[in-house]
């Protein structure tokens, strides 16, 4: 998900925000202490006034994470809520690291600095900017990065996110157009032997399910069905679409009794083998969210011990080489 974020920034930012020392987050953060943190305001756009559907989604995703959201995850989804009810918050934490590997710190940067806008000198190029990023981060991305870490609902936020971005080129047809290019070199995400995982899923309906089942049992070729080129109409695209025998291979590699497939969907909630596969997909870790917390761990930790920009690069390095080399420390 944080190509996504990147390649949106880069539409609207340009080359400025690649680094890791990104010349305007380092100018807000100097001027922090010293911004009336009562004067912050709303982020008026008129894109927010509408798509009700996507601000309501966003805000579900934003409530069942509260629970296990840590510091800086619960930073960017109170500024979020806040921006979608046309709301301020009360109080502010203060901006960390901007680590050009931690895409997330910039999301947050970009609507304290949109909400701060009065109070801190921005050029008109960097406030359209700015205003631009927080719409699509609303709208868009924090619903998506909240999401990532669930595997069942992994294959139906992809194709959905796919379909958003597509979408979104009413809004910005630039950040549409370099989001669904960044997006399509990573069609593998909805391949066959990943899609199954969708069967458990509340997201995804009993009548998609249904036809999910169906395909399986249709006898056919059992070459993988990925997207490599996009799709003509990506709104018609489907999750059963995406369905071969193949599917099953996540079933497979989990050691998941698939026996339940033979039962009717209604019944499954009730099925035994429906509900520990559920479980153990569950609590899968995807890849986005231990990746960011050893970012956020490993950043924080160097800066206590060197405020030297190579010594720290060094010790990045040698950790990642200690983790690689220590797969199964216990």
């Amino acid at each position: 998900m944080e190509l996504i974020l990147a390649s949106a920034f880069k539409a609207t930012f340009g080359d400025a925000t690649s680094g890791p020392d990104v010349q305007l987050f380092k100018r807000f953060q100097k001027k922090w202490p010293t911004l009336i943190k009562a004067n912050a305001t709303i982020i008026n756009d008129p894109r927010l006034a509408d798509h009700d559907e996507w601000k309501r989604t966003t805000l579900e995703a934003l409530a069942k994470a509260a629970a296990t959201t840590r510091d800086d995850y619960k930073e960017l989804a109170e500024l979020t809520a806040k921006a979608i009810k046309g709301e301020v918050p009360t109080t502010f934490r203060n901006p960390g690291a901007h680590h050009y590997a931690r895409w997330m710190a910039k999301a947050i940067y970009t609507l304290k600095m949109t909400m701060f806008k009065n109070e801190f000198e921005l050029t008109p190029r960097e406030l359209r900017s700015l205003q631009e990023m927080s719409v699509f981060i609303i709208l868009i991305y924090a619903r998506v990065w909240f999401e990532a870490p669930l595997a069942a609902d992994a294959p139906f936020n992809d194709l959905t996110l796919f379909h958003d971005l597509h979408k979104y080129r009413d809004l910005n047809s630039k950040i549409s157009e370099a989001t669904v290019k960044t997006f399509k070199r990573h069609f593998w995400y909805l391949g066959t032997d990943l899609v199954g995982l969708a069967l458990f899923s509340d997201k995804v309906t009993i009548e998609e399910k249904t036809k999910m089942v169906e395909k399986l049992a249709i006898d056919k070729d059992l070459d993988k069905k990925r997207w490599t080129t996009a799709p003509q109409d990506p709104s018609l695209v489907t999750l059963s679409d995406l369905v071969t025998k193949e599917s099953l291979f996540s079933f497979t590699e989990l050691k998941l009794d698939a026996s339940f497939l033979q039962s009717p969907v209604l019944s499954w909630k009730e099925n035994e083998a429906y509900n520990q596969g559920k479980e153990t997909v569950q609590h899968l870790a995807v890849t986005n969210d231990p990746a960011e917390r050893a970012i956020k761990l490993i950043t924080d930790y160097s800066q206590i011990l060197t405020k030297d920009e190579s010594d720290r690069q060094a010790l990045l390095q040698a950790v990642e080489r200690h983790r690689r080399l220590n797969l199964n420390p216990n």
